[in-house]
């Protein structure tokens, strides 16, 4: 024990330190890139109507993970009788 605290770590020892220090470096740079790209944006202006994926789920890329409805654009159809039409306008 003495002559090991003397004498230092071994070569192999060392090199086996370095190792397992680029490896930690990877799974770091691995977690950084993965949380870089976790960001789920869409190229619509609107709000998100339906979320169909929940913490922990994989995403399946045959299905959509959320519905964004866009309201830039609306078009309503309701039912409004003759006499209070004169009551509604169209505005921006």
């Amino acid at each position: 024990m003495y002559d090991k605290a003397k004498n230092g770590f071994t070569p192999e020892q060392l090199a086996q330190f370095e190792a397992n220090v680029q490896k930690a470096e990877a799974v770091v740079s691995n977690a950084e890139y993965q949380l870089k790209n976790a960001a789920v944006i869409s190229p619509l202006k609107g709000y998100v109507s339906a979320n169909n994926i929940h913490a922990g789920e994989m995403v399946n890329a045959s299905l959509p993970a959320m519905t964004v409805v866009n309201t830039d654009q609306m078009y309503v159809v309701i039912g409004v009788s003759e006499a209070d039409i004169a009551r509604f306008t169209i505005s921006n």
